[in-house]
């Protein structure tokens, strides 16, 4: 298990994680994407080095979505959808053919829920998907051992946690701002 092949995949993980990590400090939509892409890329060795055959195939599947979505943005609300649908029966096929146990459905719940969260138009619901997704490919990660899966799902956990988090404190903030405003001009 801790072979050669298993260690060469875990540096193509760091490269995936920086990679992830790295979409936090570029400007622009093309950039994220492209770093997207590329982390993607790497997470498709690292998968395949380890044995993760399911999100190796469906790693190469969000790479194409990713790149896909930047022409999304101008295409109809129907067509978006129907697009989504498609994405997803293909990613259930996906699954069915790579299937190597359990561990197989939490990379499909992942990969789904990454992609909804790709489509959410409020950042607060793509938030929520966010941990919802880290969560289901924190525990393929811990079955296949790929450890900067595990460190990038704890980063991506942590991280809209922390957003929801100040969200909801600025939404109680605002409320209670509005109400003293409100009382003020009553009396």
């Amino acid at each position: 298990m801790f072979g050669l092949a298993w260690w060469i995949g875990q540096a193509f993980g760091l490269i995936a994680f920086v990679g992830d990590t790295a979409t936090f400090q570029v400007k622009t939509k093309r950039q994220i994407l492209r770093v997207h892409t590329i982390a993607c890329l790497a997470w498709v060795f690292c998968y395949a080095l380890i044995g993760g055959y399911t999100a190796m195939a469906l790693m190469i599947l969000a790479g194409a979505r990713i790149w896909g979505s930047y022409k999304l943005d101008k295409w109809s609300h129907h067509k978006q959808l129907v697009m989504l649908l498609l994405l997803l029966a293909i990613a259930g096929v996906i699954t069915a053919v790579t299937w190597h146990g359990w561990p197989s459905m939490f990379a499909l719940t992942g990969w789904s829920l990454m992609t909804l969260s790709a489509w959410s138009k409020r950042a607060q619901e793509a938030r929520f998907f966010g941990v919802a997704m880290a969560l289901s490919w924190l525990v393929y990660d811990v079955a296949l051992l790929s450890i900067f899966g595990i460190m990038s799902q704890a980063v991506i956990v942590t991280s809209n946690v922390i957003a929801l988090t100040r969200f909801r404190k600025h939404q109680v903030t605002r409320h209670a701002l509005s109400k003293s405003v409100v009382h003020t001009r009553r009396r």
